[in-house]
């Protein structure tokens, strides 16, 4: 999962650090992600906030909420507030690349989405605020201690993607799979995925 800028409709560019994860190429880089239609909010490991804050969004205060996760991280995690932020100057058509297994073996999908509402949004109460707030979060302290640890991607994932979940019919073989594809605020986006309307009967 690596944060990249959109320069055209199908062209995209790495940005500086912006690899989420695995944060260390020594990793096992293969996780499980659970699509999770009722959670509100995205749970991710720890080093994934930690990269966005110290090394992708460096800013006095994602230093201050990195002292917070040094210092006690009970109550960072449970605080109810962002766990990084993202400065508006260091926003830009920032986009996420997700890559997934694909349905033959060693083959990988990728999939390119907004940031924004996954990544980061906008707080609609806070109107003079110059950066949007994360809103991916920590699991427990128990479960980010080890790898293979939880990825839950909840209700902000599916605003920003559309999602088909897909099963085969029995007697072919075939194992469930997921499509995905970008929700961009635009038009073009909405006619793109409009279903067609039925016939008339």
């Amino acid at each position: 999962m690596s944060i990249v800028k959109r320069i055209r409709s199908t062209k995209y560019e790495d940005i500086p650090n912006g690899t989420l994860y695995p944060t260390d190429p020594a990793e096992d880089s293969e996780v499980i992600v659970i699509i999770d239609t009722g959670c509100s909010a995205s749970l991710v490991p720890e080093a994934v906030l930690k990269q966005a804050r110290t090394s992708l969004f460096p800013c006095a205060e994602n230093r201050q909420l990195q002292e917070a996760a040094d210092n006690d991280y009970e109550l960072y995690s449970n605080g109810g507030q962002a766990c990084f932020i993202v400065p508006d100057e260091q926003y830009e058509n920032l986009y996420i690349r997700y890559r997934f297994k694909g349905r033959s073996a060693g083959s990988t999908v990728e999939v390119y989405g907004p940031a924004d509402p996954f990544l980061c949004a906008r707080n609609p109460e806070a109107y003079d605020q110059k950066f949007r707030e994360g809103l991916l979060f920590p699991d427990s302290k128990a479960l980010n201690t080890v790898l293979g640890n939880r990825w839950v991607f909840g209700m902000n994932f599916l605003h920003s993607m559309f999602a088909a979940l897909h099963i085969p019919e029995m007697p072919s073989g075939a194992k469930p799979y997921v499509r995905f594809a970008p929700q961009r605020q635009s038009k073009e986006s909405v006619l793109e995925y409009t279903l067609p309307p039925f016939p008339a009967t």
